[in-house]
């Protein structure tokens, strides 16, 4: 770009003045076509880059393996609110799974995946 600018600004003094060489002046048109060439090349290329880029939305990274079918937040409220009433005025499991709308052995897997996940955080060092 900076090569076409500079050989337009020389033609641009050329035009203005008759040159003392008439072949100064063809090379001086000689070499603007020739960046004129390139430039065109060049602007082309980006053209196609940039309707490909444009064409193709950008892909989700994928995670591997299958996603979670149960939330570890969910999973963890579940048990804060559990340890909140466990105790209470003589409530059990079964009232407060029947109380949450959900199963006994839903209630007893959730545990189960909360013990899990603090045991396998404690091991890491990380």
């Amino acid at each position: 770009m900076a090569d076409l600018l500079q050989t337009a600004e020389a033609l641009d003094e050329c035009y203005l003045q008759h040159p003392p060489d008439p072949h100064s002046k063809k090379r001086l048109v000689a070499t603007a076509r020739v960046q004129a060439k390139a430039l065109v090349k060049l602007l082309s290329a980006i053209q196609v880059e940039c309707s490909q880029r444009a064409d193709c939305e950008p892909a989700l990274r994928r995670k591997r393996g299958a996603p979670r079918r149960y939330d570890p937040l969910k999973d963890r409220r579940l048990m804060e609110e559990w340890a909140q009433v466990r105790g209470k005025a003589g409530m059990t499991r079964k009232e407060f799974c029947a109380l949450k709308r959900i199963s006994l052995q839903e209630f007893v897997q959730a545990q189960d995946r909360l013990r899990k996940r603090s045991t396998e955080k404690a091991g890491d060092p990380a």
